[in-house]
């Protein structure tokens, strides 16, 4: 995803849909990923969460 702005134009203008079509394709590809990283990173946050209830828990048995 390095184009620049001026090379998208670039190709808009001239339509270049191989070149377009390949820009589409990284991006969806780019923002799969990030989604997967971010259900990731939420099903580790909530793993923390409940560790850290337990943790608490335990805790106030101890009192």
């Amino acid at each position: 995803m390095g184009e620049t702005k001026a090379s998208v134009a670039e190709w808009k203008e001239k339509r270049d849909t191989k070149k377009l079509e390949k820009r589409a394709e990284r991006a969806e590809k780019y923002a799969e990923a990030i989604v997967d990283v971010a259900l990731y990173s939420a099903l580790e946050a909530e793993k923390a969460i409940l560790a850290a209830v337990a943790a608490r828990i335990d805790a106030e048995a101890a009192k």
